[in-house]
């Protein structure tokens, strides 16, 4: 599917998703479920592999942001990706694992360290860090004494 025709086929989804620009979408995080089902379970669209869940950190904005990569297991270069911006006091949105079994260790992981909750998870529990941990390590204001210090860095003209 091309890429116009893919923006009108999301658009009559009626999601809320946003175009940011070609193949790059913002989606609510109340629609991240539907949308990636409506991807993976359409023909002519060949998204039937999620290749990257990734998460970022964004504190000055008080957001985590969810990053979802769609591609074809058939089709060279096709992919879509997904951004999915979260309240950073309670950042939460629904588990894909019922979609892509793979999902479920990236899921766990951006738990255990950003803290997002993956609603209706099978087993949402920590895998990196141990279970007694305090706090999510990758979150930009993390501290622990004896542990490490994580010090900002601003580079001109870039978000870090």
């Amino acid at each position: 599917m091309k890429v116009n025709d893919l923006d009108k086929f999301l658009e009559k989804s009626d999601l809320g998703i946003t175009k940011i620009e070609d193949f790059k979408y913002e989606v609510p995080a109340s629609s991240i479920f539907a949308a990636v089902q409506l991807l993976k379970e359409t023909p002519k669209i060949p998204c039937d592999y999620l290749d990257l869940l990734s998460a970022s950190d964004y504190p000055d904005e008080e957001s985590i942001v969810v990053n979802y990569t769609l591609s074809s297991s058939t089709e060279q270069d096709y992919m879509v990706w997904f951004k999915v911006s979260l309240n950073r006091k309670k950042p939460e949105v629904a588990s894909l694992v019922s979609l892509f079994e793979g999902a479920n260790w990236l899921e766990r992981e951006i738990y255990d360290l950003f803290g997002v909750h993956f609603s209706k998870h099978p087993d949402l529990r920590r895998i990196l860090t141990p279970e007694d941990f305090v706090g999510h390590g990758l979150l930009k204001d993390y501290s622990r004494d004896g542990f490490f210090v994580k010090k900002p860095v601003k580079i001109s003209g870039m978000k870090v």
